[in-house]
């Protein structure tokens, strides 16, 4: 732990956020840039120490420092101090996920549809623009979060998501206090096992497990203990062991039927409207506008027993079939 305040290269450190098994987290002033702010992570020595880390990590950050997309956090610097290593993010004004389904957890509700799926469409193209990128330092084909999970992705009061805190190394299984980072229930069974080559696929498991929490307000796979955590992972839960959530998004919308047109394309039957109920579609009389000709819908009206259905057509010049 550092004595604060203190000042790494242009950044002031006024306050710690938090740590875990792998870096401390502080809340830092971008001296250089009028006092922006920046969250600044201190490597512990733990993680510089292993063997190959400290060159991993560096050729890692490297990586991150390039990478620019509207809904990933910016990495802004790589700083060293003597023995210390120091990774620069931007600060988002916003709170975090976990605390978003903490609170909804608390209250025995889970978010609006139109929140959740608008969380998980820009979680999907921030990842998208981040495995769209090469590793420049490194040479991997696909540059990856590793560390996706709730606490991982902001949400600003305007409705926007970054997504930031990127892993720094592969697993932090077998550090020293792995089961505070919060990462162990978000892993896929290839960050586990060493030998394994890492793709896109982690960060594709662990966006399913950070997007199941909100509809469930439950982890997927985090239990108890640590060890029985990773148990899980190698060893998923049966479809039929996990709660449905089929029935948490809304249904979709019913789309009207298409009929053939004479001039060889198809038109929406706007005719036909669902019943309230779900029931059978009933028929409507429309009336059609200043300068459309209304066609009679052949299939529409043998199904409602001779009742004439109209279509509207834009385009003139063509007689109506009936």
């Amino acid at each position: 732990m550092l004595l604060l305040p203190k000042t790494v290269g242009p950044f002031t450190l006024p306050r710690r956020l938090g740590a875990n098994g792998v870096a401390e987290r502080y809340l830092g002033r971008f001296d250089a840039r009028g006092g922006q702010p920046v969250v600044v992570r201190r490597v512990l020595p733990t993680v510089r120490h292993a063997p190959g880390g400290l060159a991993g990590l560096e050729a890692r950050v490297r990586d991150l420092l390039g990478a620019r997309h509207p809904c990933l956090v910016d990495v802004v610097d790589w700083v060293v101090d003597g023995e210390e290593r120091f990774i620069v993010e931007d600060e988002v004004d916003g709170t975090d996920l976990e605390a978003v389904i903490d609170h909804c957890r608390m209250r025995g509700e889970r978010p609006p549809v139109n929140v959740f799926l608008n969380i998980a469409t820009q979680l999907c193209n921030g990842l998208e623009g981040l495995h769209g990128r090469a590793g420049r330092t490194s040479g991997i084909s696909n540059l990856l979060h590793l560390g996706l999970q709730p606490g991982a992705v902001r949400v600003t009061t305007e409705g926007k998501v970054r997504l930031g805190r990127y892993g720094l190394v592969r697993s932090p299984v077998g550090l020293p206090g792995a089961g505070s980072t919060g990462r162990v229930g978000y892993l896929s069974p290839e960050q586990i096992q060493p030998s394994q080559h890492l793709t896109p696929a982690p960060d594709t498991l662990a966006l399913a497990a950070v997007l199941y929490e909100p509809l469930t307000t439950r982890p997927l796979f985090r239990s108890p203990s640590t060890l029985q955590t990773l148990h899980r992972i190698r060893r998923p839960p049966a479809a039929d062991e996990l709660p449905p959530v089929q029935h948490l998004l809304p249904a979709p919308a019913p789309v009207p039927p298409l009929h053939p047109h004479p001039n060889g394309r198809t038109w929406p039957c706007t005719a036909y409207k669902p019943r309230p109920a779900g029931g059978p579609p009933r028929a409507t009389q429309l009336r059609p506008h200043a300068g459309a000709q209304p066609f009679a819908c052949t299939e529409c009206r043998a199904a409602r027993k001779g009742r004439l259905t109209t279509h509207l057509r834009t385009h003139t010049g063509e007689k109506p079939y009936h």
